[in-house]
């Protein structure tokens, strides 16, 4: 055997290893619908807890007394891929199990909306149902932000795939949509829990979305080495394009 040969053989079984969306970050919490180490409940049944991908053990429940949001194997929308399918319910995590995020911390969710009204509803975010608390949502179908002031971007939700992160840091906060970043000033309120889809008052949404992906970071997670290669998988699994 020629070394030529040699090589080709010893490089045939060789690969990169493939971007990692939560070990290669280093989540605070994250809730990933693809999880392969999360026993998903099945195409169409209810989701009654949403394991939380970095094994830190801040699982969401359900907490409402209607039905649970449900569980889709495949979401056109995001790309072919799984989602939690949420109508009117929420999922939470309390503040005595997540703990507290003080600023500088980011929230960011891959999701889209299926149907949403003209009212003030929240995304992802805290969830206590006074201050302190702080918010992904949307206001009059635009972005708002909120960690005790709510800032409006002038930019308007549709129902495609998108990635809403927030980077919360006072005056030197963020609201990024798709990798654009809007420099918005949404007040200085810390995060006690997190929850999808609920809303100030405790209660859930008359809202719906489907929800790929979502997490809690300490600091700024644009500023991390790898969110170029996070931006790229958000791209390459969701189909999202990313400035």
């Amino acid at each position: 055997m020629n070394l030529a040969t040699m090589g080709v053989m010893a490089g045939a079984g060789s690969s990169s290893t493939p971007f990692n969306p939560i070990t290669d970050i280093g989540w605070y919490a994250a809730y990933w619908a693809s999880d392969p180490d999360w026993t998903n409940p099945g195409d169409g049944n209810n989701v009654t807890s949403w394991r939380d991908a970095t094994g830190g053990g801040r699982h969401l429940t359900s907490t409402e007394t209607g039905a649970p949001p449900s569980f889709s194997s495949s979401v056109a929308a995001l790309n072919g891929k799984p989602a939690i399918v949420f109508e009117t319910e929420s999922l939470s995590c309390v503040g005595a199990d997540f703990g507290t995020l003080s600023q500088p911390f980011s929230i960011l969710a891959i999701f889209n909306w299926v149907a949403h009204n003209v009212g003030t509803h929240v995304l992802i975010g805290s969830a206590r149902s006074s201050n302190p608390h702080a918010l992904l949502r949307r206001n009059a179908q635009a972005y708002n932000i909120f960690a005790g002031a709510g800032v409006t971007i002038e930019t308007a939700t549709d129902t495609n795939a998108h990635m809403y992160t927030g980077f919360f840091s006072g005056a030197s906060s963020s609201a990024n949509i798709d990798g654009t970043d809007n420099t918005v000033s949404p007040g200085t309120s810390s995060m006690e829990g997190f929850s999808a889809l609920r809303n100030t008052s405790g209660g859930a949404t008359n809202q719906s979305a489907n929800i790929a992906f979502m997490a809690a970071y300490s600091g700024d997670i644009r500023a991390h080495a790898n969110w170029a290669n996070f931006k790229s998988w958000v791209t390459s699994e969701y189909g999202i394009t990313m400035s």
